[in-house]
Parts: structure tokens; C-alpha cells; sequence
């Protein structure tokens, strides 16, 4: 008797369980996880009301898990193939290249067809894309420009050649020597970020890859990259015509032009709502071209978002992506990031085209080409950044030798670094 107890016990616990297992699955029909790196109040917002009116109008709920961007490439990487990850992620479209190659994340080309991409900037689609298929869909995209205080500079420069040369004119400096102080800026620009100061190398004939099929055959020490740096290290204090102090980062270069003690600056979007909030007289144009018409070609970076290869819910993850990239939603993720909506019609939209600093960041971005997204790519940023370092550290007595110096040692590097990866 208690044997026959027992046993009908086991029965009704398998049943239990079977239970709760078809429950479960069940509710993962109706429900679909999304994690990403937009971690404001105003992109949380903005993400989780777009959750709860696809959930109103599907009946798939959207979580939204918000994680730090710095932990959050990582985490899926190790998350994903453990089949732990969430159905959609966010991120920038180098990821997209990551990701795709270690086949972490699915193809789009099902869903989202060639008739339907030729609806987004052909450069969102490009960067979005890895080997020509598309593995993101472009919610939006961003690049620097010059950015010029009114008060200052009435129009932007005709020329690099002219804004070099009002840059120098513009810059006051009182004292000399040790005791020499700015009281203006006439331009700043942090000379040894790569990705801030790459529209000057690619105005002079510089690209990173010679030959996407040979990622060791790089562009970076030719003739333009030499005449680049040499352009940046004139830009230096320690020559004759130069106008950047020493120890000009990122911060500084935004934060003097937000106190109104510089006249020009190359930054992005992302500096929008700092440059706002204390009311500058600013405008922005794309950086201009080189007196030989040669035109500077920033990087143009996408955010984009991808589908998990092993997503517990794919056919409603792909509704919830496409339902993020319609005109409406584009339109209010351009006005919580400040970022360039990728699709036509949200750009065409009243509200973005009045909106003349993001326009400006846009005509940037209709000269720039997409940031590579091939996995190699993290190769370069290293080497580069400690080359550009070097050159504009001090002045030399043969600048173009120890130009042409650093740039092989950086190429030398990169390629190192590269043949490490493909082995």
C-alpha cells in the first residue's frame, strides 16, 4: 500500500512538472529578451515604452535588460553559445562583424530582403552587413563633423587649408615659454584619437585595408598617411604655425569649447546634449575638403540590433526588430540618442530635417564610409593611438623620418597583431 502511495506520488510529480515545462514554453511564445547597452533614463524610456506598445498591439511581452555597454559585447559572447544569451542584442556594427564570424547571430537577409534595405541610408546597410550579408538592422548612426562656435567662426571654413589657417589667427595666447597660457582656442582636436582625426588621413588618400581578402595589406603607412601626420603634427604648439597645446584629450577638447574658449572642434552627436545645456552658439559641418578637392571621410559608426542565433523565441524577436525600425520608432530613437535615424523616411521626416545640428551630422556621414566591422579591425586602435602619440609628443629634428618611422612601426604591429587572430 505505501508502495502504491509512493509511486502514485512520483506520477503526480512528473505530471506537475510536465505541467509547469508546457507553461513555461508556452509563455516563451509570448515573450521575447533584449538586452542592450542604452542605459539612460531618457533610452530606457524610450525602449520601454516601445516594449509596451508592441506588447499592446502582439501580445509578446519585451524585456528589456539593460546592461553596461563596457560588460555587454562580452557577456553575449559567453552567454550566446550557452544558449543562456537573450533573443536580441544591441550594439555597434563592428560587433555585427564579431559576432557573425563566431556565429553568434543569424543572417537577416530573410527578413529583411534587398527591396527593404534599399529603404535605409546605404551606408547604414553597408556597415550593418559582413561579408555582403546583413547581420543588424540600423536603427540609427553617427560620425563626427566640425563643430564651430557663431561667436567665432560666422561660416565654416572653405577649406583644411583655411581652417588651419584661422585656427592659427584665432588663438590668443598670452606669456611665453613655461608661463605661455591660452586665452583662445582656434581649433582643437585630440591629435592622437585614430577614429577623431581619421577624416584628415583619408583626405590625404588613406584607407585601413588595402584588400578586404588580405587584411594584412594596410593602407596606413602610404604617402597620404605620412602627409597626414604631418598635418597633425604641425597642428602642435611646438611649431611655428602650431595651435594645440600639450595634454589636449577628449574632455578637454569639449569641455573649453563648452566654456566658450574655442572657436572649432571635430566631435559627434553623443556631444549634443553637453554642448545644449549651456546654451553655446554653435553650428556643424562636415570637416571641409583639402584645397586639391580631396574630401575627409570620417568613420560612420551604426547601431544596430541583432537576432541571437540560438534565440529562444526567433519569429517574434524579427517582428519586435522590425517594429523598432518603422518610421515612427526611428524617429523617437533619434530624439532620445541625438543619432541619425538609418531609415529614409524618419529621416525625411519634418521634425529631423528642421533639426539642423543632426543634418549637419548627416552631411558628415554622406562623405564618411562605415567603420570597418571585419573582426581584425580591433587590431589597428592600439598601435595607432600609440604611433600618433609619439609623433605629436614633442618636436623632432627630422619629423618626416620619425613620422615615416612610427607609422611602419604601427603597420609592423597591426599586422603581427592580425596574423595572431588568423591562426
Amino acid at each position: 500500500m505505501n508502495f502504491l502511495k509512493f509511486k502514485n506520488h512520483i506520477y503526480l510529480l512528473i505530471l506537475i512538472i510536465l505541467f509547469l515545462v508546457g507553461c513555461a514554453q508556452k509563455e516563451n511564445k509570448n515573450k521575447i529578451v533584449l538586452w542592450t547597452g542604452m542605459n539612460t533614463d531618457k533610452e530606457l524610456e524610450m525602449l520601454h515604452n516601445m516594449g509596451k506598445e508592441f506588447e499592446n498591439t502582439t501580445g509578446i511581452k519585451v524585456d528589456i535588460i539593460p546592461i553596461p555597454f563596457s560588460d555587454l559585447q562580452n557577456k553575449f559572447q559567453i552567454a550566446a553559445p550557452a544558449k543562456q544569451g537573450p533573443d536580441l542584442i544591441t550594439g555597434p556594427q563592428d560587433w555585427a562583424g564579431i559576432f557573425a564570424a563566431a556565429k553568434l547571430i543569424s543572417p537577416l537577409e530573410e527578413y529583411v530582403p534587398e527591396e527593404e534595405q534599399k529603404k535605409f541610408v546605404s551606408v547604414s546597410i553597408e556597415g550593418a552587413s559582413y561579408e555582403n550579408t546583413l547581420y543588424a538592422i540600423p536603427l540609427s548612426f553617427e560620425c563626427v563633423a566640425l563643430i564651430y562656435n557663431k561667436d567665432f567662426v560666422s561660416k565654416p571654413p572653405s577649406t583644411m587649408e583655411e581652417l588651419i589657417k584661422e585656427a592659427k589667427n584665432l588663438t590668443i595666447t598670452t606669456g611665453e615659454g613655461d608661463k605661455k597660457k591660452y586665452e583662445r582656442y582656434g581649433f582643437l582636436v585630440t591629435p592622437n584619437d585614430f577614429f577623431v582625426v581619421f577624416p584628415i588621413f583619408s583626405g590625404r588618400g588613406t584607407c585601413v585595408f588595402n584588400n578586404i581578402s588580405d587584411p594584412t595589406s594596410l593602407g596606413l603607412n602610404n604617402d597620404g598617411a605620412k602627409e597626414a601626420a604631418r598635418i597633425i603634427y604641425n597642428m602642435r604648439d611646438f611649431t611655428e604655425d602650431g595651435f594645440i597645446p600639450e595634454g589636449i584629450t577628449g574632455d578637454r577638447v569639449l569641455g573649453t569649447f563648452m566654456e566658450g574658449k574655442t572657436a572649432m572642434i571635430i566631435n559627434g552627436p553623443w556631444a549634443i546634449n553637453e554642448l545644449d545645456k549651456v546654451g553655446r552658439n554653435y553650428g556643424i559641418s562636415p570637416l571641409p575638403p583639402f584645397e586639391d578637392e580631396n574630401i575627409p571621410k570620417p568613420f560612420v559608426g551604426i547601431l544596430g540590433i541583432m537576432l541571437n542565433r540560438f534565440a529562444k523565441n526567433p519569429e517574434a524577436a524579427v517582428k519586435f526588430m522590425l517594429f523598432m525600425n518603422n518610421k515612427e520608432n526611428q524617429v523617437k530613437i533619434y530624439k532620445a540618442l541625438n543619432r541619425i535615424p538609418a531609415r529614409i523616411e524618419a529621416l525625411q521626416a519634418p521634425e529631423v530635417q528642421a533639426d539642423e545640428k543632426i543634418m549637419g551630422f548627416y552631411h558628415s556621414a554622406e562623405n564618411g564610409i562605415p567603420l570597418p566591422n571585419m573582426p581584425v579591425m580591433s587590431s589597428v586602435w592600439d598601435p595607432m593611438v600609440q604611433s600618433l602619440t609619439l609623433i605629436t609628443t614633442e618636436k623632432r629634428d627630422d619629423p618626416d623620418k620619425f613620422i615615416e618611422e612610427q607609422l611602419n612601426t604601427a603597420v609592423k604591429r597591426i599586422q603581427n597583431n592580425i596574423k595572431r587572430l588568423l591562426r
